[in-house]
């Protein structure tokens, strides 16, 4: 076989090897997810084909390696080798090779990051639903049906293992299904052999009555700072944070906690991330160890969060009362806190005008209901992390309500009585953001200083 012959074949053999993986990227590439498993037949393969490649690389090296053939007075034959026979040619191709046979360990750089923020009204709604897939065989086959499945509505979180050729999807029933999820899948080329589908709101009652039974003798503190259920072997790390409500100082501040913890479960490390009804701690369940430094940091920074992790006696306190209803909300269960807020600042708003004499009666109770209502809308609206610390919040607040007013008692008094009541009820005032025994202050739902 001569050295071009040789080289081609190499090539091949390689490419061979892991072409199962990467048609997946083909397919990403032609939008087409239907081909991504069309040569997945060939995986059994690989082995032989990495091996072959081997050989083959090795034989084509032998031969250009081994000494010159040389004429009958001892000399070497000069012959000046064409480039496809080269040294460095022949590197070209073992370095092409190798990425090729090492391809199903990169292939998912390739696929585009799925960042999804998704906003559920019901807890209730969500589900889990698990899905045995055949055809697998790489993390570019992952990629793949993350990508198909990521593109329904409703999708909270999608997890794939080609290793256990499963995947576990979170979402939520009233947007999707599990056909839907299941068809989906099955557009990629790989099949679904078995749904499972498992009642999140079931087994969230389920091991809340457990915890509220036991949560005395199954928590205790680490000395790390994490509590950890024996009977579960939960990992538990309990923050001090700054996030109570200016305006309704009793509550925690549904707005700028939500996209905190709805990305803090979009990351595989968190199962559960929640915040206390007080706005004063953040609880993360971790889904196999403490990882503060390497996740929960990042996201505290990116909303410019102030934290400290607490440890000892100050998280076994905590412990015990952890998700007792009404006390302690999920993602984005505190828009509850953000509606239970509009009401209070729309009952204060009039309540003020009322004793300032502003406003009537049957004016009040209009204009109580249109705050009301737009706070509601607002408030629960999910914010990007520069919308959430922007200066211009309190001046559209001030605008909209003096607007909302005027629809009923005209400009000039609803200018009169936003006026007042901003002066006496700024959002920006300072207020102790922790239950915690500390004697400075720092501000609340506002950016670190």
């Amino acid at each position: 076989m001569n050295a071009g012959r040789l080289m081609g074949a190499s090539i091949f053999t390689a490419v061979a090897a892991s072409v199962c993986c990467i048609t997946p990227v083909l397919a990403l590439l032609a939008g087409s997810g239907s081909i991504a498993s069309s040569l997945s037949w060939m995986a059994p393969a690989r082995p032989y084909m990495i091996g072959a490649t081997v050989a083959l690389l090795g034989f084509a090296w032998y031969r250009q390696l081994k000494p010159q053939p040389t004429d009958d007075c001892g000399c070497t034959v000069a012959e000046r080798p064409r480039f496809i026979q080269s040294k460095l040619f022949l590197a070209l191709i073992t370095a092409f090779s190798v990425l090729m046979l090492t391809f199903p360990y990169y292939a998912h750089i390739f696929f585009p990051k799925n960042e999804k923020q998704v906003v559920v009204a019901n807890n209730s709604d969500i589900q889990w639903a698990e899905f045995k897939i055949s055809g697998m065989n790489c993390q570019g086959c992952e990629e793949e049906v993350k990508r198909e499945v990521n593109k329904l509505h409703g999708i909270v979180k999608v997890e794939v293992s080609y290793d256990e050729g499963a995947a576990k999807v979170r979402f939520d029933k009233s947007k999707t299904s599990v056909q839907k999820i299941t068809d989906a899948i099955n557009l990629t080329g790989y099949q679904v052999t078995v749904s499972e589908l498992k009642n999140y709101t079931v087994m969230k009652s389920i091991i809340l009555s457990l915890l509220a039974i036991s949560a005395a003798a199954t928590f205790h503190s680490c000395s790390s700072g994490n509590a950890k259920s024996e009977s579960s072997e939960e990992i538990i790390t309990f923050y001090d944070v700054p996030l109570v409500c200016t305006a309704v100082p009793d509550i925690g501040c549904g707005t700028r906690s939500k996209p905190v913890l709805l990305e803090m479960e979009k990351d595989l490390s968190i199962k559960e991330a929640w915040l206390n009804r007080a706005g004063t701690i953040y609880a993360i369940v971790w889904a196999d160890k403490d990882r503060t430094d390497e996740v929960a940091k990042t996201i505290f920074e990116k909303y410019n969060l102030e934290y400290k992790k607490l440890s000892g006696q100050e998280a076994g306190r905590i412990a015990p009362t952890f998700r007792e209803p009404d006390k302690w909300y999920r993602g984005a269960d505190v828009d509850k806190l953000s509606i239970e807020e509009a009401g209070i600042i729309a009952k204060d708003a009039v309540t003020f005008a009322l004793d300032k004499q502003l406003i009537t009666d049957k004016e009040a109770v209009t204009i109580k209901t249109d705050i009301e209502n737009y706070l509601k809308a607002a408030l629960v609206k999910p914010k990007t992390a520069d919308e959430l610390h922007s200066n211009e919040v309190t001046k559209q607040f001030t605008e909209n309500l003096s607007g909302i007013a005027a629809k009923t008692i005209g400009k000039e008094r609803a200018d009169k009585m936003t006026k007042l009541y901003m002066q006496t009820n700024p959002l920006d005032k300072k207020g102790k953001g922790s239950c915690c025994e500390k004697k400075n202050e720092r501000d609340t739902c506002s950016k670190k200083k």
